[in-house]
């Protein structure tokens, strides 16, 4: 299973910017946009292109950052850096309950029309395969929840499918906010439960906490 750890401390995301500014030579080649501007461009346009979806926000998943050539030069390691971008990126959406359709990605591009020191981002959303942030594991089967904001129900539509008699169609959303996960009933005929007790309203699941969807039951693991 692939070792998938969303942020649960924004101080998290704090060590990572520091992480970023270390590959900055200060000086170097005139570059003056730091690290923590590229993140704060990023969110900013995330948050500007955050949508309504059926059950809550999706964020956009794809993201270009137009910069100088100059400043751009004077990034550095451009890889490791926009995996970093990445991953701040993903775990800020999933820290604030969005939906994430697919795998977040940012590419830095060179814009010679762009004044040094400043830069622009342009968003995407773009569906497709993510890794498992959480798994529900019992009866011997084991499933994984790439998305967040899933749908769990026997409906083909669902983004986690139990094919159960017990379980309805649209019967529960289960995602990570915060430093935690939730999960909400769906006005299900079976219920949801968490630790033998009934769900009402939006319910954190502790760590490796028991849910009930009907008569079906799975223990959530988060990572």
């Amino acid at each position: 299973m692939p070792d998938v750890k969303p942020v649960r401390d924004l101080h998290e995301s704090a060590v990572r910017l520091a992480r970023l500014a270390e590959q900055v030579p200060v000086g170097t080649r005139g570059g003056s946009v730091h690290p923590s501007e590229l993140v704060a461009g990023i969110n900013a346009e995330s948050d500007l292109a955050c949508r309504s979806g059926p059950f809550g926000p999706v964020a956009p998943n794809r993201f270009a950052v137009r910069l100088n050539k100059v400043d751009l030069a004077a990034l550095g390691n451009q890889r490791r850096l926009t995996h970093e971008l990445e991953r701040i990126t993903e775990s800020t959406a999933m820290g604030r309950g969005r939906r994430l359709e697919g795998p977040v990605r940012v590419w830095l591009e060179a814009d010679t029309s762009m004044e040094q020191g400043s830069l622009a981002v342009r968003s995407f959303h773009r569906p497709g395969r993510r890794p498992a942030w959480a798994f529900l594991t019992g009866g011997g089967t084991t499933l994984e929840i790439t998305v967040n904001l899933s749908l769990v129900g026997r409906a083909g539509d669902a983004d986690v499918t139990i094919a159960h008699g017990s379980v309805s169609d649209h019967h529960a959303l289960v995602w990570f906010e915060g430093e935690s996960a939730w999960i909400r009933d769906q006005g299900s005929s079976g219920g949801t439960f968490v630790d033998g007790e009934a769900v009402s309203g939006n319910t954190p699941v502790p760590a490796d906490g028991m849910i009930r969807f009907g008569r079906v039951e799975y223990m959530l693991r988060v990572g």
